[in-house]
């Protein structure tokens, strides 16, 4: 089961880092193998609600301070048009 939250991987390494503990040592007090707290911090999976629970009690951080942002969201653009759009207006 992955966490309701959207962990940012890059805000994750930085806490992590700030506070001078190594990948193994955040692995190892989560419980889980090192391979996994990189993926999360590489952006290819997200923490399981018992994980980022234990993340952010492990480097007493708020949920705010490692989750994506509304604002860092990708903005949708309007679709260019296709050609059957430009044959329909034709």
């Amino acid at each position: 089961m992955r966490s309701r939250y959207a962990v940012d991987g890059a805000k994750l390494r930085r806490a992590r880092q700030e506070r001078g503990l190594p990948v193994a040592t955040l692995a190892r007090a989560v419980g889980r193998s090192v391979y996994l707290i990189y993926s999360i911090e590489q952006g290819r999976t997200q923490p399981s609600d018992h994980v980022f629970k234990l993340l952010l009690l492990l480097l007493n951080v708020s949920a705010d301070e490692i989750t994506v942002s509304a604002d860092a969201a990708p903005q949708t653009s309007p679709s260019a048009p296709t050609a059957a759009t430009a044959d329909a207006s034709a």
